[in-house]
């Protein structure tokens, strides 16, 4: 399952969940290389997560 984000320059970005349980499971983008001549789809999951009290500190 896919939620678009909906932000000016964020329309070919989508945040992607479990279609079952709606988890959170990552990103995919869809990406034009740096000649504009090719297009193509960039995805990204997370591993894992974790809630902390500060910047830079350890789960």
């Amino acid at each position: 399952m896919f939620a678009e984000t909906g932000r000016g320059s964020y329309e070919s970005k989508y945040l992607t969940f479990d279609p079952a349980s709606y988890e959170f499971l990552g990103f995919r983008d869809e990406r034009i290389s740096a000649s504009g001549k090719k297009k193509y789809i960039q995805l990204s999951h997370v591993v894992d997560w974790g809630i902390v009290d500060r910047v830079k500190q350890r789960p």
